[in-house]
């Protein structure tokens, strides 16, 4: 767990906001000059999910959560997923074309439905780990919701050593498809979220209910990306820092920069101080490299 943590910090260079004020919605002109300066184009505010204030139950994940209404007759177990990540981690969030992850996140997205061992080739230890996967994936379509996440989580931090994609691709980020993480055995946080959101797609979970979110954890003081998997009753965490999966709440220190799910990519936001412009203090997202830190020269 330590080298876990250890590997993935590097310090920031820019100075970021340390107590962000959460805020549930905000006027679309405060993001424009930020949407400007990233070369990009805003949408309209996502609204927020309904009756995300989760039960005490589920906050602590530790014993079921009552049946749901007879009307939530698609809910998974007792738990609806939603198909917007709004708001995670109290966030603001908007949605932004030409994010500069978007063209590589389309190409991965594309290869989330294969097989796990896909892009094994004949390579005996990549086999072994998919073949581990596809078992897990397997056993998950049976469980319940959370248990499902659980699984996975705990199943992929196990089976991917950690390493900073410098030392695997020879770049400071580079974003790696399930196939390329199973059968390098190894990668950094982002490519940890990818391979969980491949696995639990396969186990049952909504695509749309999944996002990578690229943050920064004031705390330890770096950037780093995680799973989250939206719910009509908060946005559970999968981290390839931790085997638990925690509600969003419980991570005050994570403040998200953007995310991506399907064909869809946000900015996120935060307030620092009433009349603040949101996200008005965040480093050039193609800068930014997970796990790695800031990249000065992707910002020339």
């Amino acid at each position: 767990m330590i080298s876990r943590i250890v590997s993935c910090a590097i310090a920031v260079f820019l100075s970021m906001p340390t107590q962000a004020e959460p805020v549930r919605s905000t006027e679309l002109a405060e993001a424009a000059p930020l949407a400007a300066k990233l070369g990009g184009t805003l949408g309209a505010p996502l609204p927020e999910l309904q009756g995300t204030r989760a039960a005490p139950a589920f906050e602590a994940l530790a014993v079921p959560l009552p049946r749901a209404a007879p009307d939530r007759a698609r809910a998974l177990d007792s738990v609806i997923t939603g198909s917007v990540p709004s708001a995670v981690f109290g966030s603001v969030a908007l949605p932004f074309r030409n994010l500069p992850a978007a063209k590589r996140w389309s190409y991965i997205y594309s290869q989330i439905g294969l097989p796990p061992i896909a892009g094994c080739e004949g390579d005996s230890a990549c086999l072994e780990r998919g073949g581990r996967l596809q078992g897990v994936i397997d056993e998950a379509r049976q469980a319940r919701f959370l248990d499902k996440l659980r699984m996975v989580t705990a199943a992929v931090n196990d089976m991917i050593a950690y390493a900073a994609d410098s030392e695997l691709y020879g770049t400071l980020d580079y974003w790696a498809t399930p196939s390329e993480t199973l059968l390098a055995g190894r990668g950094d946080c982002e490519d940890y979220a990818i391979l969980k959101m491949a696995a639990l797609k396969a186990a049952g979970i909504p695509s749309g209910s999944m996002s990578l979110v690229v943050l920064r954890d004031r705390e330890r003081d770096f950037y780093h990306a995680v799973l989250a998997v939206t719910t009509d009753q908060g946005h559970l965490i999968l981290d390839n820092l931790r085997d638990a999966v925690v509600v969003d709440r419980r991570l005050p220190s994570y403040q998200p920069l953007f995310s991506v799910s399907q064909d869809r990519s946000w900015i996120h936001g935060v307030r620092r101080a009433p009349g603040d412009a949101i996200a008005a203090r965040r480093p050039p997202l193609g800068a930014v490299a997970p796990g790695e830190g800031f990249d000065p020269a992707a910002d020339r």
